[in-house]
């Protein structure tokens, strides 16, 4: 938006404000939410937010070099998608991960950050400062990554550094009642460590929040009934210094970037079985 491309140039920048928070069911366990991202009463960005009750879904990681946001909805019909952690350039996992109870990624990695964890029995964000073992934290669970930096713990620690490289964001969280919120924020108006800063303050009410990988590859798309909604990453932004220039990274110029490793969200059967 225009709003958001004159807010980035001015140094430092301004703070945001959140908007009025609007949640909408489109199913048991299942909801879709807005926040305006406001600067001066105008909105910059805005957070679209899924929010999942693990009880409910099950969450699984997908590899596929070839697939962009659109072909991962049409082929593995997912109720929501978000892109994962970072991948190499092999477009293989670059953290740790866990798929379908096997590692893959690097055996040799040290992580100060985080982890998403899921298993039919628990579905959290473990935190990982303080040397702790992803091996342990991913246990037998199903699914995991490791993702960084932190931007929230549970004792209200924002792990990211400051700087003025902006993008479009996606991130993975927990909130206080154990639901999942997939987050993105696609117009470029936050550096890591500002996202942090906001979502410290915006009525969420978060325990965890995990970073994911941004830039154009920062996609979110959910299919639920007659409800479909896809947000594509578009921005990447750079400067070397506080008094340099922001520039173009070359991968902004994709319209729709490839989304080599998701985290897709699916119906638990066994509960629609029992319901």
């Amino acid at each position: 938006s225009y709003a958001a491309s004159a807010v980035r140039l001015l140094y430092p920048m301004p703070t945001a404000e959140a908007g009025e928070v609007t949640w909408r069911r489109l199913a048991p366990g299942f909801e879709i939410g807005d926040m305006p991202v406001l600067h001066d009463g105008e909105e910059v960005d805005h957070l679209y937010l899924t929010r999942i009750d693990p009880r409910f879904y099950r969450f699984e990681l997908r590899i596929d070099a070839d697939n962009d946001l659109n072909a991962w909805m049409r082929e593995a019909q997912p109720a929501a998608v978000i892109n994962a952690s970072y991948y190499n350039a092999a477009m293989g996992p670059a953290t740790p991960v866990r798929i379908d109870g096997a590692f893959a990624g690097p055996a040799d990695y040290d992580s100060q950050h985080g982890a998403f964890v899921s298993s039919d029995a628990l579905t959290q964000i473990v935190d990982l400062a303080n040397g702790g073992d992803w091996r342990a934290a991913m246990g037998d669970a199903q699914t995991a990554l490791v993702s960084y930096p932190t931007l929230l713990s549970a004792d209200g620690e924002n792990r990211a550094p400051e700087s003025r490289w902006l993008a479009s964001r996606s991130f993975i969280a927990q909130d206080a009642d154990g639901f999942i919120i997939l987050g993105s924020a696609p117009e470029g108006y936050f550096s890591l460590h500002r996202l942090g800063e906001f979502l410290r303050t915006a009525p969420l009410n978060l325990h965890y929040e995990l970073n994911l990988d941004g830039g154009p590859v920062a996609c979110h798309g959910v299919a639920q009934g007659d409800t479909i909604r896809r947000i594509y990453g578009h921005v990447e932004l750079q400067s070397d210094g506080e008094n340099q220039p922001l520039r173009v990274l070359p991968a902004s110029r994709k319209i729709q970037a490839l989304m080599p490793i998701v985290l897709a969200v699916f119906p638990r059967t066994d509960v629609a079985e029992s319901s």
